[in-house]
């Protein structure tokens, strides 16, 4: 006897799979389309207790508070930033120690000019 075949799309399962692992409660609300309960740090971080996932393409409308999850999708962004780890490395932060805007100042400073840090 061999094991169902899983009929999920491939970011579906690993949307689905995901979330559960991070605890969510799933449940079936027809043929692609899922409602999570979110565990709290989720809910937390993106301010909402519950997300209607819908995973068909060629699906019209969407339900009340309902989501289109696909990898490009604002939904489907969330879930591939929260399985990275929150990640969000695509930015330098603002100030580092030595950096050009940091001799940009001391050179401004010796010379005697404002610097839009001093306005």
């Amino acid at each position: 006897m061999s094991a169902p075949e899983d009929t999920r799309t491939p970011f579906e399962a690993f949307a689905l799979d995901f979330l559960a692992a991070r605890g969510a409660t799933l449940e079936a609300k027809g043929t692609l389309d899922w409602e999570a309960e979110l565990p709290s740090d989720l809910a937390k971080k993106w301010r909402r207790q519950s997300y209607r996932l819908v995973f068909d393409a060629e699906r019209t409308t969407l339900p009340r508070g309902g989501a289109f999850a696909a990898p490009g999708s604002v939904a489907g962004l969330r879930l591939l930033e929260a399985a990275r780890g929150g990640g969000g490395g695509a930015r330098p932060p603002r100030r580092r120690p030595g950096c050009a805007e940091d001799r940009r100042a001391a050179a401004c400073a010796a010379r005697g000019l404002p610097h839009h840090a001093d306005v």
